[in-house]
């Protein structure tokens, strides 16, 4: 498996190659073997002069077979396959690939109950650092959280692959039942995962990807409203809060935790998105996310995290998605300063895509869905509405302006000319909000 045939059944292109390569070269060693024949088959090297037609493209074919395999598994140097994999990547992929759902969920489980032992050892002993036992506990806790996020990543893996991998005779009912089956026990993994640690950035943050990716599916959304007491939003919106308090207390944190801490927040924006988006029936989602702090939350982000494009773009997604067509959550926004703390974001990434001089292609790439994201919450919340004449848009307006509005308005519609919705919809907020030219 692997080398010969993929993992959904096909053949692979060196098992092609040896089932024309390995014919060749038996017909060519039988016209060798000839009596009545001048031909020779060398063991090493071509001779196309003296060898079989047949020897030859064997013989080449072959090659090329070994070849495909080495650049597979990334031997050749520079050659990386289809991506550098760690040794945690294929655990990961040979556990989603083998295991059902449900086994993976008894090994994260037990993953889980081992780390509570670990935990209430660790707190009825007393250890020192140069204890052997000591050491041995330590290894043991960072097994046990290298394991728990392999087994939220395995459950992503799933995720991910099952549309690509269905079977068209299987039955539609059946098909979505054991879809939605996968989506709750993703779910309860990764609420498992949050409580059982708390503290670890790296196993929250895969965590909430994992939430991030079965977000939209109802039987998920059913569960945060009917079963808030186990499933509640608020859950992984006190992770997202609870890590971004850590990070403001560290005085001079280490780059790598810090690039984890940002990661943590632009997937937690990302989930809480995906779960606020939709029409009609996801009112009740959007205003739940918000009444448990989950737009404050993702307001603090932006704030704290505003150098980083990536938390910067999904905290924007995040929030039009929780306010757009949505009067009371437009209302909390204006409150909670959100109009002021955007446009500042907005300015800094703008600013520093403006000091990279366009070289760096993924700070471009992320600059301007910032700008487009972020023009889309002031155009909707700065947007007059009729059906809501109880909102003063004057005094908003006033809010935006008093928050640099031009400035930002302008610095995004001078670094994306090209993007025509960035530019119509910054022509219609400064004609509207009496913008001249100096």
């Amino acid at each position: 498996m692997g080398i010969l045939i993929s993992n959904d059944g096909s053949v692979t292109l060196p098992c092609a190659l040896l089932v024309f390569g390995v014919p060749l070269l038996a017909i060519g060693k039988h016209r060798c073997n000839d009596s009545n024949s001048n031909l020779s088959c060398p063991s090493i090297g071509i001779s196309f002069s003296q060898s079989p037609f047949q020897w030859s493209a064997g013989l080449i074919i072959c090659f090329l077979s070994v070849v495909c395999v080495l650049i597979e598994f990334g031997i050749f140097p520079g050659s990386s396959g289809k991506e550098n994999k760690t040794n945690q990547d294929v655990e990961t992929e040979l556990l989603a690939s083998h295991y059902q759902e449900d086994e993976i969920l008894e090994l994260a489980k037990d993953n889980i109950i081992r780390n509570s032992q670990l935990y209430l050892s660790k707190r009825s002993e007393s250890i020192s650092e140069d204890n052997n036992n000591g050491n041995s506990q330590v290894a043991c806790v960072k097994e046990v959280e290298r394991k728990a996020i392999v087994y939220l990543n395995a459950f992503a893996f799933k995720v991910s692959k099952q549309g690509k991998n269905g079977n068209a005779n299987v039955d539609v009912n059946k098909k979505e039942t054991a879809l939605s089956q996968l989506y709750l026990t993703c779910q309860e993994v990764a609420y498992k995962s949050l409580s059982a640690f708390p503290s670890n950035d790296k196993i929250i943050a895969s965590a909430l990807s994992l939430l991030a990716l079965i977000a939209k599916h109802s039987v998920v959304r059913e569960r945060n409203i009917f079963q808030a007491d186990v499933y509640g939003i608020n859950i992984p919106i006190q992770a997202m809060r609870e890590s971004l308090k850590r990070s403001k207390i560290v005085q001079k944190p280490n780059e790598d935790d810090e690039v984890i801490a940002a990661e943590l927040q632009r997937k937690a924006c990302l989930y809480l998105g995906a779960l606020a988006d939709g029409a009609g029936q996801d009112d009740d989602i959007a205003t739940k996310i918000v009444e448990e702090d989950g737009l404050d939350a993702v307001i603090d982000a932006i704030a704290w995290y505003r150098c980083h494009a990536e938390v910067v773009n999904w905290g924007m997604f995040a929030i039009f998605t929780l306010c757009f067509e949505h009067t009371g959550n437009k209302k909390q926004f204006v409150r909670m300063d959100g109009i002021e703390k955007t446009c500042r974001a907005m300015k800094v990434i703008m600013k520093d895509y403006h000091e990279s001089g366009v070289r760096d292609r993924a700070l471009s790439s992320s600059s301007k869905e910032v700008a487009r994201h972020g023009i889309a919450i002031l155009f909707d919340i700065l947007r007059y509405d009729e059906s809501n004449p109880n909102v003063s848009f004057a005094h908003i307006r006033r809010v935006a302006l008093n928050a640099g509005l031009h400035d930002t308005v302008k610095s995004a519609m001078l670094a994306f000319g090209d993007n025509t919705e960035i530019m119509m919809m910054g022509q219609q907020m400064l004609i509207a909000t009496g913008y001249a030219r100096g």
